[in-house]
């Protein structure tokens, strides 16, 4: 049976290395490794982790929220990806007045590439490429401001 010194060095180990691939939140982190060990060693590993600066839902929330921009989602969309990671809501408010984005414009953008610069003619192409921009997060004034502007 491992000690609790080794435990701990193996499951921070894990821990860095995953960190080192791609950016998690503390909750996305926790149930990456829940498997490996006790929970309290885990948490002791997160607190140490975060207190380094290696972990940061902060940051964390900033990748997220350019990953998902730069994809063609709105906010909506991303605001729920930031929700599911657990990450609290001043974060996200902070977030999205840090990284200011003019969702008429992306929606737009990703109409344009989805369906053409030609704007739908009948009552159902405008409803499936609002619908489709409703699906990928963007409001409705976002998605009737892609509909109406080339």
């Amino acid at each position: 049976m491992q000690s609790d010194l080794q435990q701990y060095r193996q499951i921070y180990q894990k821990a860095i290395s995953r960190l080192m691939k791609q950016e998690y939140s503390r909750y996305r982190l926790h149930s990456k490794l829940s498997h490996v060990g006790p929970a309290e060693i885990i948490h002791d590993i997160l607190n140490a982790l975060e207190k380094k600066g290696f972990l940061s839902d902060a940051r964390c929330a900033i990748v997220l929220f350019n990953r998902y921009a730069e994809r063609g989602y709105g906010p909506l969309f991303i605001q729920a990806k930031m929700i599911n990671e657990q990450i609290a809501n001043s974060i996200i408010d902070h977030t999205f007045e840090q990284l200011p984005q003019s969702w008429d414009d992306i929606a737009s953008r990703q109409r344009i590439k989805q369906y053409g610069s030609q704007l739908p003619e009948t009552s159902q192409a405008i409803f499936k490429q609002q619908n489709y921009l409703l699906r990928r997060g963007f409001t409705q004034q976002s998605a009737q401001y892609a509909l109406t502007l080339l």
